[in-house]
């Protein structure tokens, strides 16, 4: 008999082709909208957030008006309202450049449409907390992005952002004059600040 000298081929591993049907895209669980998933999502918050930030500003302005730069306590010494305008962003930064307003309402309105995207993006996650950091900080930017883009003076007889609130300590005035707008975006941004830190030093504990 003959032998069969010829060497055996090893096994060919299966390398993948492509050809090879790609993995089945990673879908997230739907999330369905009831009262109890709407009451934690905290769209009501941001709704809120707004409506108060909108109503509070026109009260002042019907009722004290934002030219005469005067301030009234509300606790002596520490609290008060004072009515301005701000064309600027914190601190009245960039006021004083025309220009910087435009690009203000652009940035305002980005935020405006882009925090309710991620918000929604990542309901299905069922976390509480991130969902209303996201809905103030919504409230924040869209209610200075309306008053930046529509409060002009031949539409409003004013122009600019309306402040009003005012801290003080001493003679210190920390923040200035500022609106419920800005404390929302303030609260919101320290929110995630410390939420981010807490779950990191958790994850590495863990």
């Amino acid at each position: 008999m003959e032998e069969n000298n010829q060497p055996t081929k090893p096994e060919e591993k299966a390398n993948p082709t492509p050809e090879a049907a790609p993995k089945a895209k990673e879908e997230h669980p739907k999330f369905v909208w009831t009262w109890k998933s709407f009451f934690f999502s905290f769209a009501w918050l941001g709704i809120l957030m707004f409506g108060l930030d909108l109503l509070s500003k026109w009260l002042i302005v019907w009722n004290l008006g934002v030219t005469s730069n005067e301030r009234y306590a509300v606790i002596p010494g520490f609290f008060y309202i004072w009515p301005l305008t701000n064309l600027g962003s914190a601190y009245g930064a960039g006021g004083d450049n025309p220009a910087m307003r435009y690009v203000f309402i652009v940035i305002s309105w980005a935020a405006s449409f882009a925090i309710p995207y991620f918000w929604y993006k990542q309901l299905y996650k069922h976390d509480n907390l991130i969902n209303s950091v996201y809905m103030l900080c919504f409230a924040g930017a869209i209610g200075n992005a309306i008053d930046r883009s529509f409060y002009w003076p031949n539409i409003t007889g004013f122009s600019g952002v309306v402040d009003f609130l005012s801290i003080q300590i001493g003679n210190w005035i920390p923040f200035g004059s500022f609106n419920v707008a800005d404390a929302c975006l303030v609260v919101g941004c320290l929110m995630a600040a410390i939420t981010l830190i807490v779950r990191s030093i958790k994850e590495k504990k863990e």
